[in-house]
């Protein structure tokens, strides 16, 4: 079964490149009690502006008024490259995998190797807010998420391709990178794998951060104040423990993007030693203001539970052919 992807082609915005930053008006707190299991229900669906699980005929609209329309995507249009799958399958029947190549068809006029999907545009979309929820189940396979340290972009608080707050992977671990403070050229970096006390990027060591578990199934929620000055906030959940609380600028331009699967610059450049790349997402979700933990939970135990996969190869669904997105803004990211 074949999707018909078509490639989002935008302007990019050249020469641009991330540059880490320092944050004195963060803190962090140590981790709260797990939540209950009663009290991690099944999300309700009225305080959701987005919800995505893989289970419907189809995935990532990008037309219609279903809870999963989706603003854009970005690939390079083979079948491989965004698929549903059974296996992993997380909490019902299929979750969504998103696979990169070195060597594949490039993608946008850019020339970039990427699976992306932009799950809501904040400056375009009017359920869009300054307090919002994020929420995700991810699983990175033992096979197909190798160890490198070339870094890896997973998600992005996307706004114009410079000193964006984002999600990587580098050295088998997996951190949040968070705006510049005003007064400051470096950005701070998060262990999403514990509640280490966060590192300055640009002098960081990511020796002390928690090895990436492979093989399982993790939940992370966000519960995000987006903004450029110190009335920001940014919480961070594990499998419904809190792990992070981080005050102060989170974005330094406009409302984001907000963005999700495999970029890679070393694919392209050619300093990976590694061919491909594979991750897993399943339960995306994204919360109005009045959104609640339990609402952006499953409300299943996670990370526990080790996932063998009896085939690796995507299985893709059937689904209407994809309409271009007509987003024109610059969708360079690093």
């Amino acid at each position: 079964m074949n999707f018909n992807f078509r490639n989002v082609v935008v302007p990019v915005l050249l020469g641009l490149a991330v540059v880490a930053c320092d944050k004195k008006d963060m803190e962090e707190i140590a981790p709260e009690a797990a939540i209950s299991a009663q009290s991690t229900s099944l999300a309700t669906s009225a305080q959701l502006i987005f919800e995505e699980t893989a289970e419907g005929s189809t995935f990532f609209p990008l037309s219609g008024a279903t809870l999963n329309k989706t603003h854009g995507i970005e690939n390079c249009g083979l079948d491989w490259t965004l698929a549903s799958v059974t296996s992993p399958a997380r909490e019902h029947e299929k979750a969504i995998r998103f696979e990169i190549r070195k060597g594949q068809p490039l993608v946008g006029s850019s020339g970039k190797i990427r699976s992306e999907v932009t799950v809501i545009k904040g400056s375009s979309d009017d359920r869009f807010s300054k307090d919002i929820w994020y929420s995700f189940s991810v699983y990175f396979p033992s096979v197909g998420f190798e160890y490198d340290d070339e870094r890896d972009c997973l998600i992005q608080w996307y706004e114009d391709g410079s000193d964006e707050t984002t999600i990587r992977a580098e050295n088998n671990k997996v951190y949040l990178e968070v705006t510049p403070a005003n007064d400051s050229t470096e950005q701070k970096t998060y262990d999403l794998f514990s509640s280490n006390t966060a590192l300055n990027s640009k002098s960081k060591s990511l020796a002390a951060f928690s090895d990436i578990p492979k093989d399982q199934w993790n939940e992370f929620v966000f519960h995000f104040v987006h903004s450029t000055g110190s009335d920001g906030l940014i919480e961070v959940w594990r499998n419904g423990v809190k792990i992070h609380h981080i005050t102060g600028r989170n974005m330094h331009l406009k409302y984001p993007k907000w963005k999700m699967g495999l970029y890679k610059s070393s694919f392209l450049a050619g300093s990976s030693p590694l061919s491909s790349r594979v991750i897993y997402f399943d339960n995306i979700r994204v919360g109005k203001p009045t959104a609640t933990l339990a609402d952006m939970s499953s409300g299943i135990a996670t990370g526990t539970t080790t996932v063998t996969l009896a085939d690796t190869t995507a299985t893709t669904a059937t689904e209407p052919e994809r309409v271009t997105s007509t987003d024109t803004t610059s969708t360079t990211s690093f």
